[in-house]
């Protein structure tokens, strides 16, 4: 959840950089990335694009839908991890540090 400044200064190795100019970018980001969808009480995730794949678990194969990786957030302060952090939870992630 860093900014573009604070990504260019330092990221931990295989992190994702959503490269958004703000936090209100970030809901659609999300969305872009992810076809979010219920069925029943869990939620399954198809991952959109392929640099996202690095991070879901290697045994997905395209026959099977994606499951939501887990996600640990770092951003400079905490507050953009609080509410991102948030926000992923509402949109089903369930493992989100």
């Amino acid at each position: 959840m860093r900014n573009t400044y604070e990504t260019r200064i330092g990221k931990f190795k295989g992190a994702v950089d959503p490269c958004t100019t703000a936090f209100r970018n970030f809901p659609s980001w999300v969305e872009n990335q992810f076809a979010l969808k219920q069925e029943g009480n869990e939620t399954q995730a198809k991952v959109e694009k392929e640099d996202f794949s690095e991070i879901t678990h290697k045994e997905d194969k395209a026959e099977k839908p994606k499951t939501l990786p887990r996600i640990a957030m770092y951003c400079t302060g905490g507050i953009r991890c609080e509410k991102a952090s948030s926000l992923l939870l509402s949109q089903g992630f369930e493992e989100v540090t």
